[in-house]
């Protein structure tokens, strides 16, 4: 038995006075999780005792929207949980561009990520659906995916939330920055040049 929470990732941003904000993927999963956690708990709890088997949760990100790097370092404290969790989060991108946030997020969590382009009509969707996102995780064992992707292992700087490939690494907090500094801008640690 299998529990299925979705989530539909549309960034768009609004104002309230002058100030302006935006939707959130981090606290859109969290809420996915908190409510995986629960349903956990509940299952678990019906289930002492008895031999009934506890259904594992998932979740399925639909995203239609471009990658935003000022949502890094929150989108994946939300897929390190996931992961600890042992929830999966499977990513159905209906975007043109690679995304790889959301690409890192599913290598995580074990999930899958799948590409649907503009070319899809609505029985090749459903069709995707049901063959891709349906079957549990016992049975995916079983089934034949596409070739994942390359990775792209792209980190969000913390100074500027721009994603980079290289950059420099905080030893004590894990911060990333795309400049070196004498001193970590995150924590305050000082650091030695050798």
């Amino acid at each position: 038995q299998m529990k299925y929470v979705i989530i539909l990732n549309h960034m768009f941003s609004f104002y309230v006075g002058k100030y302006k904000y935006r939707n959130s993927l981090a606290a859109s999963l969290s809420c996915a999780l908190c409510y995986c956690n629960r349903l956990s708990e509940k299952y678990q709890k019906a289930a002492y005792g008895t031999k009934a088997l506890v259904p594992r949760q998932r979740i399925l990100l639909l995203n239609v929207s471009e990658e935003d790097a000022s949502q890094y370092v929150t989108t994946m404290n939300a897929a390190f949980a996931a992961q600890k969790m042992n929830i999966p989060i499977d990513i159905c991108d209906f975007t043109a561009s690679g995304l790889s946030l959301l690409q890192q997020v599913s290598h995580l969590t074990n999930g899958l990520l799948i590409r649907a382009t503009d070319e899809n009509s609505a029985p090749v969707l459903t069709q995707l659906f049901w063959n891709y996102f349906l079957p549990d995780l016992n049975t995916r064992k079983l089934l034949k995916f596409p070739e994942r992707p390359p990775m792209i292992m792209q980190a969000a700087c913390f100074c500027h939330k721009k994603m980079i490939d290289r950059g420099f690494v905080c030893s004590v907090c894990l911060s990333v920055f795309c400049e070196p500094s004498l001193k970590c801008k995150t924590c305050g640690n000082r650091v030695r040049v050798t």
